[in-house]
């Protein structure tokens, strides 16, 4: 029987492979196009990284400035229902200069009058200020970015008396805290870099609200945080443009008593720092 021969199948079609051809990957117009996505990403990316940034330190420094609050009360629970002095709780001198010791030493913290209740010294510093001391060669963070309201001390401190002398309230027990009362009156701010020194924040209360004499904080997206005497903190936004205007420049001193009459910025600050007698 004759056998027929088989079939011959044609050999399959073999695609090419990419891989396997020379010169394979990206083209140059491949690369360009993945760049330009990503640059395009980092630009849409950037304005939310910063919104989330903001919010973030305004939490931390809420949360500083309760913690430093309650160290203050437990003072005054601990001492007889004093009250800690404005003068008294800080015994350094913050400023610019190159070499001040004091801008970096947390000694003053740690046995200040707060220091056995709050023991973390970053608790004294907002998470907005990038003040810096020069020690040498070496640029080191600022130690301190929290004030005390001058109405914390003895009748004949402070800058409370504009006008009639003795008018305005001191506090110097917790049951003298009366008017405003204690969830409107403020007991610590963050001062703004350029102003802070003796970490006693003073307010001229002038009737019309006419000077910051000391300098608040605007790094909280043109906000300031405070912390009450109830226990509770804040970020203030200001609102008048004069008060935005004052710009922090980590290299010169605040001018301090710039006046700025009838700015409700200043209005609300003196509202919660004291009340006639």
């Amino acid at each position: 029987m004759e056998t027929l021969p088989h079939p011959v199948s044609e050999p399959e079609a073999v695609l090419p492979n990419r891989d396997q051809q020379p010169g394979a990957g990206f083209s140059q117009i491949d690369l360009l196009t993945v760049i330009g996505v990503l640059v395009l990403l980092g630009l849409l990316l950037t304005p939310a990284l910063a919104r989330t940034r903001l919010p973030d330190q305004d939490f931390r420094c809420r949360n500083n400035l309760r913690q430093l609050i309650q160290g203050w009360r437990m003072y005054a629970e601990d001492n007889s229902d004093k009250l800690p002095n404005c003068f008294d709780w800080f015994h350094g001198w913050l400023n610019y200069s190159a070499n001040n010791t004091d801008n970096t030493n947390i000694s003053y913290l740690v046995n200040g009058l707060l220091g056995p209740y709050v023991k973390n010294p970053a608790l004294y510093k907002c998470p907005a200020d990038m003040s810096q001391g020069t020690l040498g060669t070496n640029k080191l963070p600022r130690v301190m970015s929290v004030s005390m309201s001058q109405s914390f001390s003895y009748s004949n401190e402070g800058h409370l008396e504009d006008g009639t002398p003795g008018y305005w309230r001191h506090y110097q027990k917790s049951a003298d805290m009366a008017l405003p009362a204690p969830a409107n009156l403020w007991v610590m701010i963050d001062e703004n870099p350029d102003s802070l020194n003796d970490a006693a924040y003073a307010v001229a209360m002038t009737p019309s609200g006419g000077r910051w004499q000391d300098g608040p904080s605007i790094l909280h997206d043109g906000g300031c945080g405070f912390a009450f005497a109830d226990g509770h903190s804040e970020i203030k936004q200001w609102t008048d443009r004069r008060t935005l205007a004052l710009k922090v420049t980590y290299t010169t001193s605040f001018s301090y008593g710039q006046s700025q009459p009838n700015n409700p910025d200043i209005r609300w600050l003196q509202d919660r720092t004291s009340a006639p007698k």
